[in-house]
């Protein structure tokens, strides 16, 4: 496409990611899911942000989703939030003035991994809305745009029986990394990924969802800390090797 035509296109894609309603495809997939899991998404949206809720509501439920066709239009939808930050509505609103403050210069695509890298110093509201995002793209290996690209014929090698979702093909690639024919720039890709998740729990999908309840309730100090979502981490594997 020409680049009138990919504007067009991206703006297209900002306005669908605004409300729900404004997505043809979506709406039309999800609207039974829509009423069964995400009824009350707008009860708290006095600011306009109805749409945007129900969207975030269904990326968050998605293992709830019971249309197929809904389930693959919302994993759309986030695959467009995590190319460019402008797609999550939520998370462009809550993170404007971090924007402007720290990623001005940054291109739109790029805007995600310049927040991440100063997760530590956003603003709460910014924070929660990144911290919610990195949860929804650990689900599912093509969420990485490095992984994605690199790892095809690994993942069809080596993990070809694995189910998308849940971080498992991520878990098997990692687990393959050091297999021989495992080509280098997927390895290079894997050991990348291997870096954020030792970074913060949350970026461990399976890990922050079956352990959020714990460190909510254990850790509470250490997620104030100063490295908050690292230092939970080494709370939570504190805890259970005191647990036995």
């Amino acid at each position: 496409a020409g680049a009138a035509c990919r504007a067009e296109l991206e703006a297209d894609a900002r306005r669908s990611a605004r409300d729900y309603r404004l997505n043809y495809r979506l709406k039309t997939a999800c609207e039974a899911d829509v009423a069964s899991l995400c009824a009350g998404a707008c009860a708290a949206a006095a600011d306009g942000s109805c749409g945007g809720r129900v969207l975030a509501c269904l990326a968050d439920k998605q293992d709830a989703i019971t249309a197929k066709a809904c389930k693959d239009e919302v994993f759309y939808f986030v695959k467009m939030q995590v190319a460019d930050y402008r797609n999550d509505i939520l998370l462009a609103e809550a993170c404007r003035s971090d924007v402007d403050a720290r990623c001005a210069a940054v291109p739109a695509g790029d805007v995600l991994a310049c927040l991440r890298a100063a997760r530590e110093q956003l603003t709460p509201a910014c924070r929660r809305e990144e911290l919610r995002l990195s949860v929804l793209q650990s689900r599912d290996a093509r969420l990485f745009p490095a992984i994605a690209a690199s790892c095809g014929r690994e993942m069809s090698t080596h993990c070809k029986d694995v189910p998308a979702g849940h971080g498992r093909v991520v878990t098997c690639l990692q687990r393959h990394a050091g297999d021989a024919g495992f080509g280098a720039a997927c390895a290079d890709a894997v050991a990348a990924r291997a870096a954020e998740l030792g970074a913060s729990y949350r970026n461990d999908y399976a890990l922050a969802t079956a352990c959020e309840a714990d460190a909510k309730r254990e850790c509470a100090v250490e997620a104030a800390s100063a490295h908050g979502d690292a230092a939970v981490l080494g709370c939570l594997v504190r805890r259970a090797a005191a647990r036995g």
